[in-house]
């Protein structure tokens, strides 16, 4: 392995290594706003895209007759850029979906659940009824969280703009009781 290729292999190895830290940031933030989400999504595939130069670059010196050079490494990026940017836009669907989940309660069973749930600030938490008898959402300062009558399998969403404790209950159900707790 000549001196061009383990830079190659180094090189790729960081920006891999950039590519896992950054889908730990997306486990971790909460994206609440679409600048964050732009700032992330334009770092993702600025780091994909050098990450696949190096790729193919690398893929290229290992091949027998294949002087490593700009123009076989763009040629193989390409052939397997596709398939990368697939992969990455599905993970961060999937990403999307698992934190719409972990901030919904649900209404089911003439009872919230989670009963208790912890969110960051800035955080729109929904609420669904999954019940066939309508229920609403009301904190007990009765002017904080305030939904109409929700239907079965209608919702209702709320975003936390401050830290605190807030408990809620149903009103036409008051022994349904349910606490949001930001930090």
């Amino acid at each position: 392995m000549n001196r061009t290729v383990r830079a190659f292999c180094l090189l790729q190895l960081v920006l891999n290594a950039l590519l896992l830290w950054l889908a730990y940031e997306w486990l971790a933030l909460s994206e609440s706003t679409v600048t964050r989400l732009a700032g992330s999504a334009a770092a993702a595939l600025a780091i994909l895209a050098a990450a696949s130069w190096l790729h193919g670059a690398t893929f290229t010196s290992f091949r027998e007759g294949v002087e490593p050079g700009a123009g076989a490494a763009f040629r193989t990026t390409l052939r397997h850029l596709f398939p990368l940017l697939l992969m990455v836009l599905a993970a961060h669907g999937v990403v999307a979906r698992q934190k719409a989940a972990a901030n919904q309660v649900a209404i089911d069973n003439y009872s919230f659940s989670p009963q208790t749930l912890t969110v960051p600030v800035g955080t729109t938490v929904t609420w669904i009824n999954h019940d066939d008898v309508p229920h609403t959402v009301l904190s007990m300062d009765k002017k904080t969280i305030a939904s109409p009558a929700l239907d079965t399998d209608e919702k209702f969403s709320y975003t936390f703009t401050a830290a605190g404790t807030n408990d809620y209950f149903c009103s036409v159900h008051p022994h349904m009781k349910g606490r949001i707790i930001v930090k």
